[in-house]
């Protein structure tokens, strides 16, 4: 990917901490992101807790924005960075959208801060003011107590819970091939009437995530689905070794971010006859987000 062109400064922000599109009024719920290729230097994902970060907030500071609502919008976030001019259909798409800047678990009713770099102004509250207060809250949830770095490795699969977190890409060098590709599963309604919904609206248990090897054909790349409610997503896996046992062919194994939202990893390592997989697509970073 060239460096100079406004895709890739567009892409600069997923370095921002965010939450996947909280800039859309129905934000994301979980996200997958599936290493494909990774680099010799940097580009971890790092996630940050914003349960246990509300959490520790003093109680001057949860009264204080306990009822707050934000404006979202791509144009924020990318504007941190310079970027300042937008066509018109760019602006339409990017028009603002109101969240919540303390959110409500729809599944176990736990409060988080509902953070990211798409935020920008605070309803009722100055620019200068708003602005200070997201950048204080952004710093205090973001410091290491509250942060997992992830270290990617060939055939990684990691999931994760936007309700309850942020996260952001870390620098690499672009002259290297970073094919980290993502998967979002819809969010449940808008944060804006979590209130309206009575607080809590259950989705049913977490997302089952199911691996499925099966298959005769030599293409079969198997599949990660994941299930909330009537509402489904999936992503394609690489292929593995289909001369292998079924038994064999995969190894699963998953590890839980400490008391945030749900995070699984699933690594699939090469299998000891082919060769680690051709990039499909480059790409600078996590889709934009």
């Amino acid at each position: 990917m060239a460096t100079s062109g406004k895709w890739y400064a567009f892409k600069l922000a997923d370095q921002l901490w965010h939450s996947d599109s909280s800039f859309n009024a129905i934000p994301a719920s979980y996200s997958l992101l599936s290493g494909r290729s990774v680099v010799s230097w940097g580009g971890n994902t790092e996630f940050a807790d914003m349960r246990a970060a509300y959490d520790a907030l003093d109680d001057r500071t949860k009264a204080e924005i306990e009822d707050r609502v934000c404006r979202h919008s791509n144009m924020y976030s990318r504007g941190k960075l310079g970027l300042a001019e937008f066509t018109d259909e760019e602006r339409a798409v990017f028009k603002p959208v109101r969240q919540r800047l303390v959110r409500r678990h729809p599944v176990n009713g736990r409060k988080s801060l509902f953070l990211s770099a798409h935020a920008a102004e605070i309803e009722g509250m100055p620019i200068p003011q708003a602005r200070m207060l997201l950048l204080d809250l952004t710093e205090f949830a973001t410091r290491e107590p509250f942060v997992y770095s992830h270290v990617w490795r060939v055939n990684d699969l990691v999931m994760w819970d936007n309700r309850s977190t942020m996260h952001r890409g870390r620098r690499f060098d672009p002259n290297e091939v970073r094919d980290i590709r993502q998967t979002r599963l819809a969010g449940e309604g808008p944060t804006i009437a979590q209130d309206e919904l009575g607080g809590v609206r259950s989705c049913g248990p977490p997302p089952e995530i199911v691996v499925d090897p099966s298959g005769s054909r030599r293409d079969h790349r198997g599949e990660v689905r994941m299930s909330c409610g009537e509402t489904e997503s999936s992503m394609s896996l690489p292929s593995r070794d289909h001369s292998a046992p079924k038994s064999d062919r995969w190894n699963l194994a998953s590890t839980t971010f400490p008391d945030a939202g749900v995070m699984v990893r699933i690594h699939f390592p090469p299998a000891a006859s082919q060769s680690s997989p051709v990039p499909g697509r480059t790409t600078g970073s996590e889709p934009a987000t």
